[in-house]
């Protein structure tokens, strides 16, 4: 029985790590897409 409970509660953990990792690859790809356009923003507006 205790062990049924152990392993449910580690899937629960491995869907929530799952989740986390998305969720901060998602922010890194955000800050990154950021960045990348922030510095074609900046060298196009100097080549004008």
């Amino acid at each position: 029985m205790e062990y049924i409970i152990f392993s449910k509660r580690n899937d629960l953990w491995r869907k929530f790590w799952n989740l986390f990792r998305f969720f901060w690859s998602l922010e890194r790809i955000e800050s990154i897409r950021k960045t990348v356009l922030e510095s074609t923003t900046f060298r196009w507006e100097k080549s004008n």
